[in-house]
């Protein structure tokens, strides 16, 4: 499906979807069906690419920079995940890297703010949050620490990976060309 608006509609469809399943499922250790759907999704995202080197560059590196970040506030004392299974408690569960691949197969449904700096800065101090505070409200983390020392942390963490991400996803586009 080469239809853009269709693509948009489809991707944000899918990351709604996914991340509420994700999070449900993490809630009573059950992953699976979200890393089903999330696979899935990324699967057809680097199908329908015209810039597959890009894209699968994109997402290896969202994968490996983004839960780093959660392991920093697990080290920090700023949360504790709820999952059974994981293989310690500083090391994200599961279902922290599935939400992880899905945010950076849809990273391209805000490309309206590359040339925005200050805009991106904004929708990442505020954006990130409020993700984590979906996923509190979910039961997927217990906060630790104060909630507003915890999402000052998370919004000064999302201010720089949001603008950062969405400039590497451009950088990627342009090295790689098709």
């Amino acid at each position: 499906m080469r239809n853009p608006f269709l693509n948009r509609i489809l991707s944000t469809a899918i990351f709604y979807i996914g991340w509420v399943i994700c999070l449900r499922e993490a809630t009573v250790d059950h992953t699976y069906y979200g890393l089903l759907i999330v696979v899935s999704f990324l699967v057809y995202y680097l199908y329908q690419s015209t810039s597959r080197k890009a894209d699968t560059l994109l997402l290896g590196s969202v994968l490996l920079i983004g839960p780093l970040s959660d392991i920093l506030y697990a080290h920090l004392g700023l949360f504790h995940y709820h999952s059974l299974y994981h293989l310690h408690a500083l090391v994200p569960p599961l279902w922290v890297f599935i939400l992880w691949g899905l945010f950076a197969g849809n990273i391209h449904l805000f490309s309206w703010l590359k040339k925005r700096l200050w805009l991106s800065v904004f929708f990442g101090a505020v954006g990130g949050p409020m993700s984590y505070l979906s996923v509190v409200k979910l039961g997927g983390v217990i906060v630790l620490k104060p909630m507003s020392l915890t999402f000052f942390a998370i919004a000064g963490t999302w201010a720089v990976f949001f603008p950062a991400f969405l400039w590497l996803e451009e950088y990627l586009k342009r090295k790689f060309k098709t």
